[in-house]
């Protein structure tokens, strides 16, 4: 399971990209966290999902099940006529990694409560150096959501009447 997100200090703002592979027991298998430099919340949505499906290529996994907490990326990956121009050329990068024929995948949403984990390593990538960073074991800052994960506490959401 690829699990990815963007973050951005203000929109558009100091952006970072963070993901996380893991097996089907839930095990970490890599992690990333990348610093973008300035752009928009889509955009570090659409590098974190090119990413972590480069990292997965890379790994030669050949079935993975993706979650996105961002409905507008979803959106645009399913319909290509949503596509920003902006984020165009990037997302056609996605849906070219999508269509390859080397593995098995399926995307679907998840709830930003569910999300924590890659939302930690977004962050990271907000304070570092530019480029990508590898994480071959759980860094410090996402291991309490990956421990929260492993032992299925739930989050609490609540909806707006």
């Amino acid at each position: 399971m690829l699990n990815f997100d963007g973050a951005v200090k203000d929109n558009p703002g100091r952006a970072g990209a963070g993901g996380v592979i893991r097996d089907e027991t839930d095990e970490w298998i890599i992690g990333f966290s990348e610093n973008l430099g300035f752009c928009s919340v889509i955009k570090a949505e659409v590098r974190a999902l090119l990413r972590g499906l480069k990292i997965a290529k890379e790994l030669a996994i050949t079935k993975l099940w993706v979650q996105t907490d961002s409905s507008t990326l979803l959106s645009m990956l399913k319909n290509p006529s949503n596509w920003n121009t902006e984020v165009s050329p990037l997302i056609h990068q996605c849906a070219q990694l999508l269509e390859w024929t080397g593995w098995e995948i399926q995307i679907s949403h998840c709830f930003r409560e569910v999300n924590q984990v890659a939302d930690k390593l977004a962050k990271l990538g907000l304070n570092m150096s530019l480029g990508v960073l590898i994480h071959r074991d759980p860094p410090m800052e996402a291991r309490g959501a990956l421990h929260d994960d492993s032992r299925g506490v739930s989050w609490p959401r609540l909806i707006k009447h």
